[in-house]
Order: C-alpha cells, then sequence, then structure tokens
C-alpha cells in the first residue's frame, strides 16, 4: 500500500505517524506539494488508485491506471462491519473481458446473443481487475491461514532453540 497525497513533506508527517500508529502496512508515501498524483502511479507501478477527488480519478484513468472515486460515506458505512473491508466488483470490463460488451455495441443485439451462445461454454477472458481480486484473495487466505494458526487450541510458541 502507497500513499500517495498532495501535502508537503514536512505535513506528510503526520500522515506516517498516524498509519504507524494504527499499523496500517504502508511501503511508501509520495508527497506531491500540491501536484496531481496520477502522474506518480506508473512509477509506483500502482494496482489501483482510489481518491476522493473526481478529476484525480479520471486523470489516472486516462493513463491508463485503474481507479475509482470514494465517497466520504464509505467510511459511515462501514461502521457495521469495522473488521472489513468489502469491494463490490462489476462484472463486464473490470472483472472480465468486454468482448461481448463490444460485440453488442458495435454489431447490435442479434449478433450480442448470438456470440453468447457460441461462446456459453467457455469462460470469458481477464479484466483489467482480475488480477487484483485475486491479489486479494491471497492476502486474505493468507491472513486468515495465519489466524487460524496462531489460534489453534494448545498451540504455543516454540522458545529459541526449542
Amino acid at each position: 500500500m502507497v500513499i500517495l497525497s498532495r501535502n508537503d513533506p514536512v505535513s506528510g508527517l503526520r500522515v506516517m505517524k498516524s498509519a504507524a500508529h494504527y499499523a496500517l502496512p504502508i511501503i511508501r508515501c509520495t508527497f506531491t506539494r500540491g501536484e496531481a498524483p496520477w502522474r506518480y502511479l506508473k512509477p509506483l507501478r500502482a494496482n489501483l488508485f482510489l481518491s476522493t477527488h473526481l478529476s484525480d480519478v479520471r486523470s489516472a484513468l486516462a493513463a491508463g491506471v485503474p481507479a475509482a472515486q470514494v465517497y466520504p460515506q464509505s467510511a459511515h458505512a462501514s461502521a457495521a462491519h469495522p473488521l472489513e473491508v468489502r469491494i463490490a466488483f462489476d462484472g463486464d470490463a473490470v472483472l472480465f473481458s468486454d468482448e461481448a460488451e463490444m460485440v453488442y455495441q458495435t454489431q447490435g443485439l442479434g449478433a450480442f446473443q448470438q456470440h453468447e451462445t457460441d461462446k456459453a461454454a467457455l469462460p470469458l477472458p481477464d479484466g483489467p481487475f482480475k488480477p487484483l481480486l485475486v491479489a486479494m484473495h491471497r492476502l486474505a487466505a493468507g491472513r486468515h491461514a495465519r489466524h487460524a494458526h496462531s489460534h489453534r487450541v494448545g498451540h504455543r510458541p516454540r522458545r529459541p532453540g526449542a
């Protein structure tokens, strides 16, 4: 996880201290001194850019980086499930290819229906966010496995040299 902020590095110290206080796994902080953050996304090899600023989201998308706008109300909605991050993915052109949608757009409904009938037994190709979903699943599975291992009945940490 990377924090990308329009703050300057001096005021960014509070951001870094806050991340440390909450034990957030931040690997890098980049402070742009007021410059648009989307220019830093490719050098940081970002897989996803989330921002409350729609103009930054649109600029990131135009630069070819998957991005989405986060609404401030999301923080309030999460109060019902404070230990979970809930993300909903659209299937078409997000998790899966937009090939069927492109057939519909370019050739119409009849061609779309025939395309789907012809390919009904074939899985859709990957979409741009499928690698992100796979990575998130791996992280969650690893976290779950570590949590289950450390909470087994009778499990005690090994002594050094034991």
